[in-house]
């Protein structure tokens, strides 16, 4: 019996000591361990298991799941307990939970295996669970870098360090023509098709071996024999320790890509020989075209001439006819003649204008200047005709504007009087004027608007856009009735350019139109000094011409100026009026006379004045248009202060009268003549004076040979310059 009793307590020594080596093992495992009954009755579990439902082992033994875990995972925890039992096998399974001692979620892979007794009766389940989170994570993103790898477009191969080919993807089989298992095992040699320079292998397991990349071409070979180039890039694969364990090559087929550059550069190649070509065509074209313009404006220039010869003959014979008729139907025919003469030396202007502002020989004189004289100036020369048709010309000038702009202000009023001859041209009735506004100024810098707006007939929508190209009219029946060249506007237009501007027009059919150019100027750099009404203020002109409108034109310039203006329409009626100053009368300043009068010319005026007591009166000669070729030298001999060349511009009017009262600053001007030589000119009318006259053209030598023999001249004739 005591043998029993001690092999008895024996075997239950043995059994505790299993059982507490059990426990310990089962305590010190790092994954969760559980042990249910049949019913799902915990009887044990160990500290890992303990965190997942938050509670320690003597309160979880006892409970089932549905007294830790919701309803529905209770009923998946009861699920796969009862698979585990039904199959008398371990089951493996996954099953996200949720830590109860901290709130973290977790991916557990868990294996369930049905418990018997050495009777082969069930007594429960054991469960072991292993959180699988990273793993699953580190699964995926190998899982989503295979699909990148597999589906690059770039072939991609995977050698061991003897260059034994591991892996290659999907791209590189299709790009090779082998199948993946054809090239598994393989060295890349296969590929190589003999035109790869050696030195380029040689590179590449150089830098390989020493833990460099590298990238290259190859020339390889596809398994149908097929040659194809590959951009390849290179590189060791490193374990985290450091240790190169594999080759990693990334390669591009750039066979399509070499084929379309040496396309490219055989186009660049020819495209870079069409532009040569094409550059040499362009010079000469431009050379054409440079000597072509020359040829234009020297043909222009020749037509100048060709025409304005004829018409200096037919002007000069119209002067000569008139000054000796007295039949009125004759003078008035005569008088027709001259306007029909003086227009188509307009025309003729126009051009020559318009060729030189293409050829851009026209450059910009920057100087001070006042607006109120542009404007002055502008209305003087088209007051006669706005007044002969009932027309007021009014001046509407932004008070900014004031005071000294800087600028050219010769060009300015070719522009806006292009724009008023054509407003008083095309109406009948109302007014026209001439307005000008600042539209911005940025540190000294002006922009100004310039607008003429008439009453007149007024332009259609569609003829507007064509206004201002070259040789164009609104209808081209205006010139029939208008008369015109269509260079007006598209002159404008070009000097707005040059005084980086722009224009346009407003205009309805009916009611009128305005026409407006921009333009840049500056303030002045000083004010303007000795104005008009400060220097000439009071003082008394005479003023003598034969043309009405011509003495209007003047009397209101001077008048502008602050000056009383008495006028005279000939030679004799100025020489009265001199000649009555003389014996007590208001005395005069200065006198201003036209070269070419009725009843003499200017100079009989400066010889009658030799006669009188007030022989030091300063007097001014008017050159008008057709003078030209008139030489100021000899007629300021003949006794005149000063030659002034019409038209007049108020600026350069101004500057001449305080020049020749001994104001100015230029020397000619004011020179006196010496006694002989303005004895030897006046003498008998200029009788016995010898002069040389040089001119090629027979009606011209003729119409000088009678004026030149009006005055006394002895002429010598030479048909050249020889």
């Amino acid at each position: 019996i005591f043998d029993v009793i001690t092999e008895r307590k024996n075997a239950q020594a043995q059994l505790e000591n299993e059982r507490s080596r059990l426990r310990t093992l089962v305590q010190t495992i790092p994954d969760l361990v559980w042990l249910k009954d049949t019913q799902g009755v915990y009887l044990a579990c160990n500290p890992e298991f303990e965190h997942l439902f938050g509670a320690k082992e003597a309160e979880i033994i006892g409970k089932t799941d549905y007294d830790f875990v919701p309803k529905e995972l209770a009923d998946f925890f009861r699920q796969k307990d009862r698979e585990a039992v039904a199959s008398g096998k371990p089951s493996t399974n996954e099953e996200w939970v949720t830590y109860a001692s901290d709130g973290h979620r977790a991916l557990l892979e868990t294996i369930k295996t049905p418990m018997y007794t050495t009777a082969g009766e069930l007594i429960g389940v054991l469960g072991v669970g292993r959180d699988i989170t990273a793993r699953r994570e580190t699964e995926e993103q190998l899982h989503k870098l295979w699909l990148a790898v597999e589906q690059s477009p770039n072939s991609v191969i995977i050698a061991d360090l003897d260059a034994h080919i591991e892996y290659v993807n999907a791209a590189c089989v299709a790009s090779t023509g082998y199948r993946r298992e054809e090239l598994i095992g393989q060295n890349p040699r296969l590929l190589q098709s003999g035109q790869t320079p050696r030195e380029t292998y040689e590179a590449f397991w150089a830098a390989l071996r020493e833990g460099m990349q590298w990238q290259g071409e190859f020339v390889n070979k596809r398994k149908n024999g097929e040659v194809f180039v590959e951009f390849v890039r290179a590189s060791p694969v490193r374990q985290p320790d450091g240790r190169i364990t594999h080759y990693l090559m990334v390669k591009e087929d750039i066979t399509e890509k070499k084929r379309l550059g040496a396309e490219l550069d055989r186009h660049r190649f020819h495209l870079e020989e069409l532009v040569v070509e094409r550059t040499a065509q362009l010079a000469a074209a431009r050379e054409a075209a440079e000597v072509a313009n020359r040829a234009k404006g020297a043909f222009v220039a020749n037509m100048s001439h060709e025409i304005r010869t004829p018409l200096n003959a037919i002007v000069g014979f119209t002067h000569l006819l008139q000054r000796h008729s007295r039949d009125p139907e004759q003078r008035d025919k005569l008088a027709k003649i001259d306007e029909a003469a003086h227009h188509l030396l307009a025309v003729i202007n126009d051009i020559l204008d318009f060729s030189k502002v293409e050829a851009g020989k026209v450059t910009l004189e920057v100087r001070d200047f006042e607006l109120d004289d542009v404007f002055q100036n502008v209305c003087a020369l088209v007051r006669e005709k706005a007044q002969a048709k009932g027309l007021e010309l009014v001046i509407d000038s932004d008070p900014a504007l004031a005071g000294t702009l800087r600028g050219d202000p010769t060009r300015l009023a070719q522009a806006l009087l292009n724009y008023a001859s054509n407003a008083v041209k095309f109406s009948s009735r109302g007014a026209v004027v001439l307005r000008a506004r600042l539209l911005n100024e940025r540190d000294g810098d002006l922009r100004v608007r310039f607008a003429v707006q008439d009453n007149g007939i007024g332009i259609e929508a569609a003829a507007q856009a064509r206004l201002f190209a070259d040789f164009e009219q609104a209808d081209q029946s205006t010139t029939r009735s208008y008369g015109g060249t269509g260079l007006g506007l598209a002159i404008t237009r070009r000097l707005a350019g040059l005084m980086d501007g722009d224009v346009g027009v407003d205009s309805q059919p009916g009611v009128g139109s305005t026409f407006f150019l921009t333009v840049r100027l500056a303030r002045g750099s000083a004010p303007m000094t000795r104005r008009p009404s400060e220097a000439l203020a009071g003082m008394r002109i005479l003023v003598a011409d034969d043309l009405a409108e011509a003495r209007t034109a003047l009397g209101d310039m001077l008048a502008g100026f602050g000056l009383e203006v008495a006028r005279a329409d000939s030679v004799t009626a100025a020489a009265a009026a001199i000649a009555a100053a003389d014996r007590g009368g208001a005395p005069f300043a200065l006198a201003l006379v036209d070269t070419d009068m009725a009843d003499g010319a200017g100079s009989d005026l400066a010889q009658r004045l030799r006669a009188l007591p007030l022989a030091q009166l300063p007097t001014l000669l008017l050159l008008a248009d057709g003078d030209e070729a008139a030489t100021p030298a000899v007629a300021r001999l003949a006794g005149f202060r000063a030659v002034l060349a019409k038209p007049l511009t108020a600026s350069s009017l101004y500057d001449a009268l305080l020049a020749a009262m001994g104001d100015g600053d230029g020397e000619e001007s004011t020179a006196t003549p010496s006694a002989p030589a303005v004895e030897q000119l006046l003498a008998c009318d200029y009788g016995g004076s010898r002069l040389l006259l040089a001119e090629d053209n027979r009606i011209n030598r003729e119409v000088a040979m009678e004026l030149l023999g009006e005055v006394g001249c002895n002429v010598e004739l030479a048909e050249n310059g020889v």
